[in-house]
C-alpha cells in the first residue's frame, strides 16, 4: 500500500464550507468524535488539556491561518507554568490525534 504525503490543514481546509472552521471548533469537534464516541478513560483529561491550554490561546485563530509560531506560544505558556509533561502530552498526543481523526481526508 502505498503512503500518501503528509496533508496540510491549510490546503486540507481550503475548501468554501470549512475555510472559516478555527482551532476550537476543531477541538469540538475531536471530542464529541472521538473522545466522546469512543467512551476513552482518558477522556476527562484529554478535554481539561485541550480546553485549558489550547482553546484560550489560539482557539479563535482559523486553520487557515494556523503557523507554528501560535503552537510554540501554547507550548511556551505551559513550559512556564513549569509543567514540560503536560505540554509533551498536549502535542504529541492530543493535537496528533486531533489532527487525525478530525480533519477531512483528501480523496
Amino acid at each position: 500500500m502505498e503512503e500518501s504525503p503528509p496533508r496540510d490543514p491549510r490546503d486540507v481546509l481550503s475548501g468554501a464550507s470549512s475555510a472559516d472552521m478555527t482551532v476550537a471548533m476543531l477541538i469540538n469537534d475531536f471530542l464529541e468524535k472521538y473522545v466522546e464516541a469512543k467512551g476513552l478513560r482518558s477522556g476527562a483529561e484529554i478535554r481539561r488539556r485541550l480546553l485549558k491550554n489550547v482553546t484560550p490561546l489560539i482557539g479563535p485563530i482559523r486553520l487557515a491561518d494556523l503557523h507554528r509560531r501560535d503552537v510554540v506560544r501554547v507550548v511556551d505558556a505551559i513550559m512556564k507554568r513549569g509543567r514540560q509533561i503536560e505540554a509533551n502530552r498536549v502535542f504529541r498526543t492530543d493535537a496528533r490525534n486531533v489532527s487525525v481523526e478530525c480533519l477531512p481526508r483528501r480523496s
